[in-house]
């Protein structure tokens, strides 16, 4: 096999295993996300959504128990202006 296969190749391999992990991280994995206060049961997040809730200051990540909690109960916070 000459050089230039190879080159072809690895990057064929290197585009679909990055298209195969892009499909896993939008639609197949998930997080379980723990309300604010309480012992109530968590709730699965996408990972989409769960970007979302983080860039707009909706989730964080407790120190103490190590999981992620919401910031907030009700109403989520609007987007954020930057």
């Amino acid at each position: 096999m000459s050089s230039r296969a190879k080159k072809i190749t690895a990057s064929v391999v290197s585009i679909f295993l990055g298209i195969v992990l892009c499909a896993y991280g939008l639609g197949l994995h998930a997080t379980a996300v723990a309300p604010e206060k309480g012992n109530e049961p968590a709730v699965m997040m996408r990972e989409p959504a769960l970007i979302k809730e983080a860039s707009v200051g909706g989730v964080t990540l407790d120190k103490a128990s190590g999981k992620i909690k919401h910031t907030y109960t009700g109403e989520p916070p609007k987007d954020c202006a930057t």
